[in-house]
């Protein structure tokens, strides 16, 4: 999990415009902000109506499912793709965007 927390970020910055790195952000961070009274709301429900171990059981089930549709929808071959269309791209307002083109 730790690796997916420096992986997502770092990947995110590479692809997205500058001018836009902030709203993509922000919009990620709602959405986990938003998803996680929810969580709380029906791991409480379901540990009322089942058993303790039932939340346990269906976030390690939801979070396998994830795993498995995020795997079948990103592979290397499509960061790359995208790494190289944002290389070719650069932004006029970001010199790091400039130096990584330079070096390609």
């Amino acid at each position: 999990m730790g690796a997916t927390m420096v992986l997502a970020p770092s990947l995110r910055q590479a692809i997205v415009p500058a001018h836009l790195i902030g709203r993509v952000t922000s919009t990620s961070r709602m959405l986990a902000m938003c998803a996680a009274p929810f969580g709380a709301f029906l791991g409480g429900w379901l540990a009322a109506t089942f058993d303790v171990r039932t939340p346990l059981y269906t976030a390690a089930g939801l979070l396998l499912a994830m795993t498995a549709v995020t795997t079948t929808m990103t592979n290397n071959r499509r960061v790359e793709a995208a790494l190289r269309a944002a290389a070719a791209t650069p932004a006029s307002d970001d010199p790091v965007r400039q130096d990584a083109a330079e070096l390609s």
